[in-house]
């Protein structure tokens, strides 16, 4: 799980080691972990904003510690901060629809992923906790209990420091943002495919070398039996090898190389106009431009280019002053 915003992963973070620190305080420590970990599920995750996260935390943190104050028993605690924690997964689910088009970028299938491994982490510490309160009064089990929380912490820190997904393996984790990236070489090795799959192993390996090289994509009339042609093969079996090593058909792996190629023009020319990045990249029309890219790189051109207009403002200041600070040392 990746953050955008330090700040807000530092400050969930200081929460939670608070609201642990409250309930150590307290004498309540069969509470402590249970909560702690709770207040760190809030943590934001790839595409959501963090303010919303960093809110729910506060307010979930100030209302965990009200039972103290009422001299409640620790039981209410850990089930109130149970109730949170999947509130707070259901608001997230619900505010992922609210923008439909964001469900056909690239991102949303990390977004996707990390957001069923918080919901697995929210249900491993859901079974923890029951089983916590189940046998409270047996301290073998409720010490085993504390433990396996503190492991589960410390396993969910440790992802999001590295930006890990969890419970996914890493060749997994590699495979699939090589496919978001729009990396098109991700395959199966050879020596565990059936003759057929190999056999399309090496065509596709066939395509991408004429792709990176030849570029045909550049010409906007290039179609599906062109391709046959340069591979020696028929249309059908060309269509289900860029489907099986791709994960898209013809027209978006076709895309996907044009939107690449407009994202380099961009940052070597980030004067071009849309019109003239969507001829350049071999694209029929502008509409057509802008849907893809949009599907690609979650943005719309015009939005890039801005953004990478402000990116060479910012190194060219930053040159410039380094430039000053050198001449001043100099005389």
């Amino acid at each position: 799980m990746k953050f955008h915003s330090i700040s807000s992963r530092s400050a969930i973070e200081l929460l939670s080691f608070l609201t642990a620190l409250t309930y150590a305080v307290s004498g309540n420590m069969e509470t402590v972990l249970p909560t702690a970990a709770a207040v760190l599920a809030f943590l934001p995750i790839s595409g959501e904003k963090t303010r919303i996260s960093t809110r729910f935390a506060l307010v979930s943190s100030l209302a965990l510690c009200l039972p103290l104050s009422a001299g409640i028993g620790p039981g209410l605690p850990v089930v109130f901060s149970l109730i949170l924690l999947y509130s707070f997964n259901a608001l997230r689910i619900a505010m992922q629809y609210r923008h439909p088009r964001n469900l056909f970028s690239r991102q949303y299938v990390i977004t996707v992923i990390e957001n069923n491994s918080r919901m697995m982490y929210s249900f491993l510490l859901s079974v923890f906790d029951c089983i916590l309160l189940c046998f409270f009064d047996l301290r073998p089990v409720m010490y085993l209990m504390e433990v396996l929380i503190l492991c589960l912490c410390a396993f969910f820190l440790v992802c999001n420091h590295k930006g890990r997904i969890m419970f996914v393996s890493p060749d997994r984790e590699r495979q699939v943002r090589d496919l978001v990236k729009g990396n098109l070489k991700t395959s199966v090795p050879e020596g565990e495919l059936p003759a057929e799959v190999a056999n399309m192993s090496r065509m596709y390996d066939k395509i991408l070398t004429i792709m990176e090289y030849d570029k045909p994509y550049l010409d906007e009339y290039y179609s599906l039996a062109d391709m046959a042609s340069s591979v020696f093969s028929n249309r059908a079996y060309l269509s289900k090898t860029i489907n099986t090593f791709s994960g898209k058909n013809f027209r978006q792996f076709i895309n996907c190389y044009r939107v690449n190629y407009s994202v380099e023009l961009v940052k070597k020319n980030p004067g071009l106009k849309v019109s003239e990045l969507s001829s350049l990249s071999g694209f029929h029309s502008v509409v057509t431009f802008n849907l893809a890219f949009k599907l690609n790189m979650g943005e719309t051109p015009t939005d890039y280019i801005r953004r990478e207009k402000l990116k060479n403002l910012r190194d060219l200041s930053t040159y410039e002053g380094r430039e000053r600070s050198t001449q001043q040392e100099l005389s």
